[in-house]
């Protein structure tokens, strides 16, 4: 008997002189606690049941019920012992002592040689983050079957938890060799070796590869290697070293096994982090040309379009995949997609109910099928659709959209029903939907209705963000800024944290700037700057706002003060190099911080826009036109446009700069900076 079975008193119990029900009760007699005898006596009847001769026995505790198979192989003391094992494991993991409960169920393991009772000991072992634990279920594993591959993995996964390198490198060798595709090996790997600490994962891979002597063999060790370095660059400030020697490492796999899928995905990750877009798409799609009836290839091709925001290609290549592949539900649901981001909302409409019942993205297809039901003017289908949301991250915002809809077709009552929260639902889920109500009786009935609600609701989350602008708004209190800035004053008291309270400033300080206060916003934070001087956000926030006051050489001197504090932060880099741009000084040097910027933030839309705005005030109008062009696709915005329209206008591409100019002005008619721009080239849009 194992030295950590509490149990035992079976030992001084001659059972053969009593009946099972009446041993059971002898035992209950000498002495088990008082937290163990109810559960003991409520076991009473399943272990009775259990003690037949049957084949496969029933077993019940209070949390569990068990199937044993070899439970009649076992003389009545060991199968008492079984039982009450049992029982003691399954008190101790209710109660969430999984140490005692993995000593109990392991001892259960040793007896029985159940899978379900070892596999009941893993889990207690994870749970106690004990590898000893993991060593001996194992063992029990492998000694009923020393070839099962889940009880070597398993073995190899407690000799990593315990240290014991050397074993584990041949452990992982032994399980690779068994397994029969490069594909079950790099799944292996990623499983088993690559989810432990770094360096540790780097050394188990090198250790691999060098004792791998066939090299088709070595495809998914190097590979994981590529894969590795690869994760790394993630983290890394300068990335791109890293990336190329991913990618090298990649094409040594590809060398030995051009088609091997793995290695093929990754190296077009690699190629896309490298910002070679181009070659990435030429790559693929040689690949696909090779093999049109791939539809790994078929996939990783569209994917890439669609994350390249390629939308016109990635809708054109899926469908001419789904001509010949109709079921494919990835592909389909990829096409929808791109129709919905292209706002061909018809086509994404016919293409997300074609998805509907298929349990593919099924709360997300759900959603953008009701959305483009919704903006094609298809009330019923819209309605059901977003009535298929039943949880997950657009639960609540179907059920604000479905308000919506019904309070457009004159039914606000029961558009304000699906606003009522669940019993179970958490206070930012609440929060959302006291917000859609309260938008809702603005629009749809009156002021003072909304009023009302909205002063109920700030009763029961006085200081949440969105319920105090929404009273600023229905107020009208951004006229008023004196009392604009005593309601702000008074929700900042309410803040119960400095984490809160920080983020309320920010806000706060927006607000103010967005509703043409600039002084109170600079006010603002200097007064937040008094508590926390030298708070990066708020130093930088309160520099970057006096460009609406036209500071500029405050600007430049706060952002250069900045940069001295905080001399790796990619932000203020940009922001330091676009003001200097902006205003036509130290060009070269604005040009250096902007690059800095770009090659950590290569898919920022900001910085995009920076490196086209510099390029612009240095003459190099072909460069500034390819980045501002990028930074317009990535992310729309009227500042963007007044920079993008004026390179057109300046290179007399007249009718391209009012196309753009009109676009900005869509996105915000208001814009300072677009009628500044507008005003100054004397541009009259019609």
């Amino acid at each position: 008997m194992s030295q950590n079975n509490l149990l035992r008193c079976a030992k001084a119990i001659d059972l053969n002189k009593n009946s099972k029900a009446s041993c059971l009760l002898n035992k209950l007699k000498l002495g088990f606690s008082p937290v163990l005898k109810p559960l003991m006596i409520a076991g009473l009847f399943s272990f009775v049941a259990a003690c037949s001769t049957t084949p496969k026995e029933t077993f019940r505790t209070e949390h569990q019920s068990y199937t044993l198979s070899k439970a009649n192989q076992l003389d009545p003391r060991q199968k008492a012992d079984l039982f009450e094992a049992l029982i003691a494991g399954d008190m101790a993991s209710h109660k969430g002592d999984f140490l005692s409960a993995m000593s109990y169920y392991l001892y259960a393991a040793e007896l029985s040689n159940e899978p379900q009772i070892i596999q009941k000991g893993v889990d207690a072992a994870r749970q106690a983050d004990d590898p000893l634990g993991l060593e001996q279920a194992a063992k029990i594993w492998l000694s009923i079957d020393q070839n099962d591959l889940s009880a070597q993995s398993l073995f190899l996964e407690s000799q990593i938890g315990l240290g014991n390198l050397e074993p584990a490198v041949e452990t992982a060798e032994l399980i690779l060799n068994q397994l029969k595709s490069n594909q079950q090996r790099y799944d292996f790997i990623l499983e088993y070796i690559m989810e432990n600490e770094p360096r540790l994962s780097f050394s188990l891979l090198r250790e691999l590869k060098n004792r791998q002597p066939d090299e088709l063999k070595q495809v998914p060790i190097i590979t994981a290697q590529s894969k590795f370095i690869f994760d790394l660059s993630g983290a890394n400030k300068s990335p791109e070293t890293l990336l190329n020697q991913s990618l090298s490492a990649i094409e040594k796999a590809l060398s030995l096994d051009n088609h091997f899928l793995p290695a093929i995905k990754l190296k077009s990750h690699i190629l896309y982090q490298l910002r070679k877009d181009q070659e990435a798409v030429n790559y693929l799609g040689g690949l696909y040309r090779e093999n049109p009836k791939s539809q790994p290839l078929a996939l990783m091709l569209g994917q890439l379009l669609y994350d390249l925001r390629n939308f016109k290609a990635s809708a054109n290549h899926f469908t001419g995949w789904l001509q010949q592949h109709p079921d494919d539900y990835e592909a389909r649901y990829y096409q929808a997609a791109s129709y919905y981001a292209l706002g061909q909302y018809h086509l994404s409409l016919e293409n997300f109910m074609r998805l509907l019942g298929k349990h593919h993205e099924a709360e997300t297809v759900a959603f953008y099928c009701g959305d483009s039901a919704a903006k094609t003017g298809d009330f019923d289908q819209a309605v059901d659709c977003f009535e298929m949301v039943k949880s997950g991250k657009f639960a609540i915002t179907a059920k604000v959209q479905l308000a919506k809809l019904y309070a457009q077709k004159g039914q606000l009552q029961e558009g304000l029903n699906y606003l009522q929260p669940e019993a179970s639902a958490q206070d930012n889920d609440i929060v959302k939907l006291l917000n859609a109500e309260v938008n809702l009786l603005d629009q749809f009935a009156t002021r003072e209705l909304a009023q009302q609600k909205l002063e109920e609701s700030l009763k029961r989350y006085p200081d949440d963000l969105s319920l105090l602008i929404k009273k600023i708004r229905l107020y009208e209190l951004t006229k008023s800024p004196k009392k604009l800035y005593e309601l702000l004053t008074h929700a900042k008291s309410l803040m119960d944290s400095d984490e809160r309270k920080h983020e309320f400033i920010l806000v706060a300080a927006r607000i103010l700037r967005d509703n043409e206060h600039f002084q109170l916003s600079i006010d603002w934070l200097n007064d937040a700057l008094k508590e926390s001087p030298e708070d990066k956000e708020f130093l930088y926030t309160r520099a970057l706002f006096k460009e609406s006051l036209q500071l500029y050489d405050e600007m430049i001197l706060e952002f250069k003060q900045l940069l001295k504090l905080f001399p790796d932060d990619l932000n203020i880099k940009n922001a330091l190099g676009y003001t200097l741009a902006d205003t036509g000084r130290e060009l070269d040097y604005a040009q250096e911080l902007i690059d800095q910027a770009y090659e950590g933030l290569p898919d920022n839309a900001a910085v995009i826009d920076s490196k086209g705005w510099v390029a612009f005030r240095k003459g190099e109008f072909k460069t500034a036109e390819q980045f501002l062009v990028k930074a317009f696709e990535l992310q729309p915005s009227a500042e963007g446009a007044a920079h993008l329209g004026e390179v057109f206008w300046q290179t007399g591409k007249t009718e391209f700069a009012k196309r753009v100019f009109k676009r900005g002005l869509e996105l915000d008619k208001d814009n300072r900076i677009l009628n500044e721009t507008l005003k100054r080239l004397k541009v009259y849009l019609k």
